[in-house]
């Protein structure tokens, strides 16, 4: 999603010649999804009160090596991070459970879940509809 808001448009003169750069070229691969669980992982060993000092090293090496090598997309590796982080929030802080025994609420993770798709559907649709 981040490799489409910030794909750039091609210009008119690049639209002539049959080139369209970022904005019609696809990513391939899952290392986006790999770094939505990097995402994650950080904000739920937050949750947890637990150290994450490693991630923060293989995420900062998996970054610069996606800044040197030509080919990778970054984008979509920072998408994938932002967007794991914040499904993790939605199961990590919304819909605690109200007792020790009592498991948590599922419907609002659920619901919260949906919301994060409905949001980053509603971002695809302005990135296109703003050219």
């Amino acid at each position: 999603m981040v490799y489409l808001l910030l794909a750039s448009y091609p210009s008119d003169a690049e639209l002539a010649v049959g080139q369209c750069g970022s904005w019609c070229q696809g990513a391939v691969g899952a290392s986006g999804a790999v770094f939505g669980l990097f995402g994650a992982f950080l904000v739920l060993q937050r949750r947890l009160g637990r150290s994450a000092a490693g991630m923060y090293v293989i995420i900062a090496l998996n970054a610069v090596i996606g800044f040197v090598v030509p080919g990778i997309a970054w984008q979509a590796h920072l998408g994938g991070l932002l967007t794991g982080a914040l499904c993790a929030v939605v199961i990590g802080y919304l819909g605690r459970s109200r007792g020790p025994l009592q498991p948590p609420d599922r419907r609002i993770h659920w619901a919260g879940l949906a919301g994060v798709c409905v949001l980053l559907v509603v971002l695809a649709a302005a990135r296109y509809a703003l050219v």
